[in-house]
């Protein structure tokens, strides 16, 4: 997210600085402070200045409350979750719906900490007297998406294993929001002063439109052969990071969460990618790369399963 926001910046002719551990390469163009939050003088180098806009993406409240409190800025945007929703059981959920207790410890120690952390991360930036944006995406996907939840199957259809390819139920329903997109929307959100708290997924889809997009795209021969979720059970395959489903499937333990998702149309939301456009975007990013992504199945897996399945 944050170099999918600093290309966007920088496409904009802004000045971008980024503050980070530096565990991935800057973009050209940037101006960046190598800094570890954790340490009492990571902010040094960034206090004395005044910023236009300040977007921030922590997940521990000790880093939110320092950032809030120390750095001057005209308008501050905080990056949260969709996570922070106590329930996703009802569709089309708004900004009010019931959230997670924050967080009262300074640091997140585990993920299942992560609802409340980010929680508390949102209190401590709205409770500022500068204007305030917080953000709460969905499931984000697109290029430099590691996790392969949004891109498997544009891969595995451009690297068949056989004559089909293995999917669950594909009438599950997903829906991410692409990183450009949700970039491109925090960029307009600084630069029009956009405040207030805004969820922010992609249009709803079937897994079954991805499959299409995807086989569009590679101009796959190989066909989805769907497998009910019992039979992959069986096999000891189930929905998860580690699935058949992969890149969708890894969604689809998510992809309730995607029903909090566009902003009411009288809102400022971001546009979604249609299922094309993003599996495009995922194709075109990991495509050529000799390995699956990590989240589905390897190639001697899905040969496996195959052959178990005949």
């Amino acid at each position: 997210m944050g170099r999918g926001l600093a290309l966007a910046a920088l496409n904009a002719d802004h000045t971008v600085t980024c503050l980070a551990r530096g565990s991935a390469p800057a973009p050209a163009g940037v101006e960046f402070i190598q800094a570890d939050r954790d340490h009492p003088k990571a902010l040094a180098s960034v206090t004395g200045r005044a910023w236009d806009a300040v977007v921030d993406l922590t997940s521990h409240p000790r880093h939110a409350r320092e950032a809030a409190s120390r750095l001057t800025a005209s308008h501050r945007i905080f990056v949260s979750t969709t996570s922070v929703y106590v329930s996703f059981e009802a569709p089309d959920q708004d900004e009010d719906a019931a959230v997670a207790a924050p967080l009262e410890a300074d640091l997140m120690t585990a993920m299942d900490q992560y609802p409340a952390a980010k929680r508390r991360c949102e209190l401590t930036y709205l409770d500022v007297p500068d204007p305030v944006t917080v953000i709460r995406p969905g499931l984000i996907g697109g290029a430099g998406d590691e996790s392969g939840r949004s891109g498997y199957y544009p891969w595995r259809f451009a690297h068949p294993t056989g004559p089909d390819v293995i999917v669950p139920d594909d009438s599950f329903p997903v829906a991410l929001i692409d990183v450009e997109d949700l970039a491109a929307w925090i960029l307009r959100c600084a630069e029009q002063r956009i405040t207030g708290v805004f969820n922010a997924a992609g249009t709803p889809h079937v897994l079954r439109d991805v499959v299409d997009a995807s086989i569009d795209i590679t101009r796959s021969t190989a066909r989805p052969r769907v497998v009910d979720d019992a039979t992959l059970d069986e096999c000891g395959i189930s929905r998860g990071p580690a699935c058949v489903a992969a890149a969708v499937g890894a969604m689809g333990g998510l992809a309730i969460r995607e029903h909090c998702r566009l902003l009411p149309g009288s809102r400022p939301g971001p546009e979604p990618p249609p299922a094309a456009r993003h599996a495009h975007r995922s194709f075109a990013d990991g495509g050529v790369q000799e390995d699956p992504p990590p989240g589905g199945l390897s190639d001697g897996e899905e040969i496996c399963l195959r052959a178990a399945l005949h």
